[in-house]
């Protein structure tokens, strides 16, 4: 879900875990407010973002590892090796 709110566009979030957890769902208007630097909270809400978005982008950079772009009318195209 911290793409919607980063983007400010709807998106679909999943949700996985190895052990037994709490999911806390919020409000949308809620988030600023637990994101605000005095906010007691803030360090774990944002090391929790920062940790999921480094993961969304450790992804991205092994897929683009495993593919090789051509140029198709001007424009880079990445494509899966193979």
């Amino acid at each position: 879900g911290e793409l919607a709110w980063l983007l400010d566009e709807p998106r679909s979030a999943e949700v996985r875990s190895r052990e037994t957890c709490t999911l806390l769902e919020l409000p949308r208007e809620q988030l600023p407010g637990l994101v605000a630097p005095d906010c007691p909270l803030s360090f774990r809400f944002h090391e929790s973002l920062v940790r999921s978005l480094m993961a969304q982008l450790g992804a991205q950079t092994r897929a683009l590892t495993r593919s090789e772009h051509r140029e198709v009318a001007g424009v880079r195209v990445w494509q899966p090796l193979g």
